[in-house]
């Protein structure tokens, strides 16, 4: 958010505002909500991918990190998606 406020003739804090207006949701729970899809996609095409390496790979710190986010939003755990 902050290198696309630096091409614009406002702050970072009020684009941030103009998004959450806009979109009802904040940039930061954006990304979250993209990065688990891209996650869910990528399991869906490579279910014997190892979780470590997709954890990283997605930008996540490690594969517990992973696991709360993932779960956080689909309910289940990335091995139990896969295993469905």
């Amino acid at each position: 958010m902050q290198s696309i406020a630096a091409g614009l003739p406002v702050g970072q804090r009020q684009l941030e505002r103009v998004f959450k207006q806009a979109m009802g949701i904040t940039a930061k729970q954006y990304q979250r909500i993209l990065r688990v899809n891209k996650t869910v996609q990528y399991l869906r095409c490579n279910p014997s991918a190892n979780l470590i390496a997709v954890a990283y790979q997605f930008g996540y710190s490690d594969q517990a990190h992973m696991t709360r986010e993932f779960k956080s939003f689909t309910h289940y755990t990335p091995s139990y998606y896969i295993r469905a």
